[in-house]
């Protein structure tokens, strides 16, 4: 993936994950199996449930003065968005079982803290406002078809996860002081060209610096719609602020920033699939002032991110693990289908 588009989909990515630890997304192969048998009623702790038969044939919605009983809509509710409830539910399972076996306890109050923690995480990675944080929770709940039921059901699976991990994801020091590198360190806004073709990249350079000092920039973004294959080319290769400390930046990249002057062109660079040239615009401000409050904030932000990690392998690996047999052929069909699982 291109530089420009590497950069923007992690800045959605944090966002997205900032709201969302731990929404069991995962889609797991081989944990259990399904049969194309006629549907029978499913099975609790080796039991059947205890569903109301009258319940499924009572009326749920109306069409016109037709009535519509929830039994019509289980079967294709269950093709629909099957297996990732199942998980979801076998999840909130395995979890309570694992929380007896340690003699854990999540109080209300950690189930409560989740909430806000989504407002607080969104506003702090997302660059938000805890208003905005607010509305943008808001909407990605109803993208993602977080309603009351399993939004609330949500809660308590990642108070739970959290207090099962949080003893063994703490950061390290080095951790933080990279962290606190790409908060409070030198950034600059530079436009790129990236090609597979050498000559073509060292060609455009010849062009930029053939140009006077204050004509290069726009000769630069000329040609990067034309010749750059980088995700930022339709923006003229324009990379507003890109951090020396930034890992997902390629490292000959983070090498030569704080070598250019404003308007210097850099040599043709060779990356690991083609060749890149920059232009240093100027130096930008850091995202975060130096100072203690901002070392706690940074320190609580890498801290959430390795439990957000921890989380989501504790949910993989309960889930790969459970033997999770399916009953029913509209949730096994679910299951077998469900987009990305193979």
């Amino acid at each position: 993936m291109a530089l420009g588009s590497v950069l923007q989909q992690s800045m959605f990515d944090r966002m997205m994950r900032a709201g969302f630890p731990s929404i069991v997304l995962v889609a797991l192969a081989g944990c259990g199996t399904s049969s194309d048998v006629p549907r029978t009623v499913p099975l609790v702790n080796g039991q059947p449930s205890q569903t109301d038969e009258a319940d499924m044939r009572a009326p749920v919605a109306l069409a016109g003065r037709e009535a519509i009983t929830f039994a019509e809509l289980a079967a294709p509710m269950a093709e629909i968005a099957g297996a990732q409830v199942l998980e979801e539910v076998a999840l909130d399972r395995l979890l309570a079982q694992r929380a007896r076996e340690m003699g854990m306890t999540v109080t209300q109050q950690q189930i409560a803290a989740e909430q806000g923690l989504f407002v607080r995480t969104m506003a702090d990675e997302a660059g938000l406002s805890e208003r905005d944080a607010a509305v943008a929770l808001a909407r990605v709940r109803a993208s993602r078809g977080l309603g009351p039921v399993r939004y609330n059901a949500l809660l308590p699976r990642n108070a739970t996860l959290r207090a099962l991990v949080a003893a063994n994801a703490v950061p390290t020091a080095e951790q933080i002081e990279q962290e606190l590198a790409l908060a409070t360190g030198e950034r600059y806004r530079v436009r790129i060209i990236t090609s597979s073709s050498q000559s073509a990249v060292a060609q455009a350079r010849e062009q930029v610096l053939a140009q006077p000092q204050e004509a290069r920039s726009a000769a630069f973004g000329n040609l990067a719609t034309s010749v750059s294959g980088d995700g930022s080319a339709a923006r003229g290769g324009l990379l507003e602020s890109v951090s020396p400390a930034d890992p997902a930046v390629p490292g000959v990249i983070r090498s030569t920033l704080g070598t250019l002057a404003p308007g210097d062109g850099s040599p043709v660079l060779v990356l690991d699939a083609g060749f890149a040239i920059l232009l240093m615009e100027s130096p930008v401000a850091p995202l975060e002032s130096d100072s203690e409050t901002t070392r706690e904030r940074v320190t609580q932000r890498v801290t959430l991110r390795l439990q957000r990690l921890a989380m989501d392998r504790l949910a993989r690996e309960l889930l790969s693990g459970a033997n999770i047999t399916v009953l029913d052929s509209s949730l096994g069909w679910s299951r077998e289908n469900r987009a990305g699982s193979r």
